[in-house]
C-alpha cells in the first residue's frame, strides 16, 4: 500500500510539474502520465525542463514496479473471473474452463476495444489541427477539405486501425497519435483498459498454443508406447498390456526393465508359443531371482507339489 501511495504521489506530482513548469493543459499531462503507466510512449508530448525530464525518470521506475505488483494481482483476479464466469461445475466445485473458451473470449475484448477505437479516430480526428503543444501552425480546422489543404493530421480508417493496434500493444512508433482534446480524453481509459485486455489476449493465446502443443506431443508419445507394448500387434491393448502402459507411464517401470523381462521370458518359452508350461513354474523363479533380491525369500518357501 505504501509503494502504490507513492505512484499517486508521483503521478499527481508529475501532472502538477508538466502544467506548471512545462506549460501542458491539465489534459496533456493525463495524456502523458497514461503513456507512461501503458508503456506506449508515442512520443508526440515530451518533457523539456530539467525537472520533468528529472521527475519522469523516478515516476517511470515506481510506476514499473508499482505495475509488477498490480498486474500479478490483475492476472489471478482475471484468472477467478474467468472461473466463475466460463468455468463449470463438477462434484459441487467450479473447474477451470477450457483454455479455448478462455482464449475466444480475450480475443473478443481485444478485438472489441481495436474495433471501437478505429472507429473513434477516423470520426473524431479524422483531420485535426490538435492544440497545445502538438498544434498545427496554419491549419484550420473548421472543415475537413480546409483541415487537410491547410496541413491538418489526417487519419484514414487504415491509419486509424494501424494507430489502434500499434497503441493497445503498447508498440508505439509515434508516426500517429491521440491529436485532438476529445481524441486524449477517450483516449486515457481507452488506452489503460485496452493494454491490459490486449495483454490477456497475447498470454491467453500463448497458453492455449502452448497447451495444445503440450497434448499433441503427450498423445504421440502414447501412440509410441501403444505401438511398443501392443505385443500382438492387433492394434488393441488387452487388459495386461494396459497395465505394463501404465506403469511405464508413471515411472515406476522402465522400457528397459521390460525389455529384459522380454528377453527372461522368451527364454523360458523354447516353444515361441507366448505362454510357459506349468511344470516350468520353477525355472520361472530362478529367473526371477535375476530381478528382484526379494524373490529369494520366494524361493526358499517354493514347493513343486504346492497347488497354485
Amino acid at each position: 500500500r505504501m509503494l502504490t501511495g507513492l505512484a499517486i504521489v508521483a503521478v499527481v506530482t508529475a501532472v502538477a510539474i508538466g502544467y506548471c513548469v512545462e506549460g501542458w493543459t491539465l489534459m496533456t499531462s493525463l495524456y502523458f502520465i497514461t503513456q507512461i503507466i501503458t508503456t506506449v510512449g508515442y512520443g508526440d508530448v515530451t518533457p523539456q525542463t530539467s525537472a520533468m525530464k528529472l521527475w519522469t525518470c523516478f515516476l517511470i521506475l515506481v510506476i514499473l514496479i508499482v505495475l509488477a505488483r498490480e498486474l500479478e494481482y490483475l492476472q489471478l483476479f482475471v484468472s477467478s473471473r474467468e472461473r466463475d464466469l466460463f468455468g463449470s461445475v463438477v462434484d459441487g466445485r467450479r473447474v477451470r474452463a477450457p483454455r479455448i473458451k478462455i482464449c475466444i473470449v480475450s480475443s473478443m475484448g481485444f478485438a472489441g476495444f481495436v474495433l471501437v477505437g478505429t472507429a473513434f479516430y477516423r470520426s473524431v480526428e479524422g483531420c485535426t489541427c490538435s492544440y497545445g503543444a502538438t498544434a498545427v501552425r496554419g491549419c484550420d480546422p473548421h472543415e475537413y477539405f480546409t483541415c487537410v489543404a491547410t496541413g491538418g493530421e489526417v487519419k484514414t480508417w487504415t491509419d486509424s486501425l494501424y494507430m489502434s493496434i500499434v497503441s493497445l500493444t503498447t508498440v508505439g512508433f509515434g508516426d500517429f497519435s491521440m491529436m485532438s482534446w476529445w481524441g486524449r480524453m477517450f483516449g486515457l481509459p481507452w488506452l489503460i483498459c485496452g493494454v491490459a485486455c490486449a495483454a490477456s489476449f497475447v498470454t491467453s493465446t500463448w497458453q492455449y498454443l502452448s497447451e495444445t502443443e503440450k497434448v499433441a506431443g503427450a498423445e504421440s508419445t502414447v501412440r509410441e508406447y501403444i505401438a511398443d507394448l501392443d505385443y500382438d500387434g492387433d492394434g488393441h491393448l488387452s487388459k495386461a498390456e494396459h497395465h505394463v502402459l501404465m506403469l511405464v507411464r508413471s515411472g515406476l517401470v522402465s522400457k528397459e526393465l521390460l525389455s529384459a523381462l522380454d528377453e527372461s521370458f522368451a527364454s523360458l518359452d523354447k516353444a515361441g508359443e507366448g505362454r510357459v508350461a506349468f511344470e516350468d513354474l520353477g525355472d520361472i523363479v530362478a529367473a526371477s531371482l535375476r530381478f528382484s533380491p526379494s524373490a529369494a525369500q520366494a524361493a526358499q518357501n517354493w514347493d513343486g507339489s504346492s497347488n497354485i
